[in-house]
């Protein structure tokens, strides 16, 4: 379990960029193709689904490419120890105010 917690530790910028990337990816299909990613239910209809036009072309292209494009993220940010998109700090936002 120590092995596990350090490990967390030391790579907590992944751990953030993964919560991160899937709360995006949750709200994108959700609310714009009312498709929810943690349903079974979901994923049975996609993959016996047949996509016409270009809601169809884009829905697609969304869910095949989120993998690829989260494993090429998280190597970057592994490699550099930097996030790629910098999070807002709610704290720093609300300062001028």
């Amino acid at each position: 379990m120590k092995k596990i917690i350090d490990f967390i530790k030391s790579n907590i910028l992944i751990v953030k960029w993964t919560a991160w990337y899937f709360f995006a990816l949750w709200l994108i299909l959700r609310f714009v193709f009312n498709f929810d990613m943690f349903s079974a239910h979901y994923w049975w209809k996609f993959f016996h689904a047949t996509l016409h036009g270009f809601g169809g072309f884009v829905f697609g292209m969304l869910v095949y490419a989120a993998i690829p494009v989260y494993i090429a993220t998280t190597m970057i940010i592994y490699r550099k120890k930097e996030l790629i998109i910098t999070i807002l700090n709610v704290k720093k936002l609300f300062l001028p105010i």
